[in-house]
């Protein structure tokens, strides 16, 4: 499920334009519902490395980063983070 910000600031999840997300810019977190006609819930805080509580090593990269949860179909909520690329 990638999540890609466009220049222009959409967001779409595994090509999805995510419609009605939330940020809040004091804790840089990002969040969009299915009631929103979302095919995913999901909730995550973008931070950089040095900023981050997460172990990313196994990602190989250092830089930006995301951590959260996204809830998909009937599954509970699931580890949902990434880094910039």
């Amino acid at each position: 499920y990638a999540l890609v910000v466009s220049a222009s600031g959409q967001v779409t999840v595994r090509g999805a334009l995510i419609l009605n997300p939330t940020f809040d810019p004091a804790t840089n977190a990002f969040s969009w519902e299915r009631a929103d006609c979302n095919a995913t819930n999901g909730s995550i805080i973008f931070s950089h490395m040095s900023d981050s509580p997460f172990d990313f090593a196994d990602l190989g990269t250092a830089g930006q980063n995301f951590t959260g949860s996204i809830r998909v179909g009937n599954d509970g909520p699931l580890d949902y983070r990434g880094v910039l690329r």
